[in-house]
């Protein structure tokens, strides 16, 4: 969206993230690793923005709408807590086996 023109955003199957990838395969402190890195850039991505950056927009097939910047960071701020709340359930889920 602040890169390109016409952009489109990419469905995806988290599902199909995590068997793809390999994720239940992959070292707990890893994973956590590798989220942290992942917000560290958006952070960094989003503290350069400017006011106009916010309107840019891409569309969302699954959502069948254009998006903007904006739309997408009011999102990404109750991404984490989902995140956590599926590390609690896999927890759980491991202590019970």
């Amino acid at each position: 969206m602040l890169a390109d023109t016409k952009a489109v955003i990419a469905p995806l199957d988290p599902d199909a993230w995590a068997r793809n990838l390999n994720y239940l395969d992959s070292p707990p402190s890893e994973l956590v690793a590798f989220y942290g890195l992942g917000r560290h850039h958006n952070l960094r991505l989003l503290r350069r923005l400017k006011v106009s950056d916010l309107s840019k927009s891409a569309f969302h097939p699954e959502m069948q709408r254009e998006m903007t910047v904006a739309d997408l960071v009011e999102r990404m701020g109750g991404h984490g807590a989902a995140h956590l709340q599926q590390i609690e359930k896999l927890k759980a889920a491991a202590s019970k086996t």
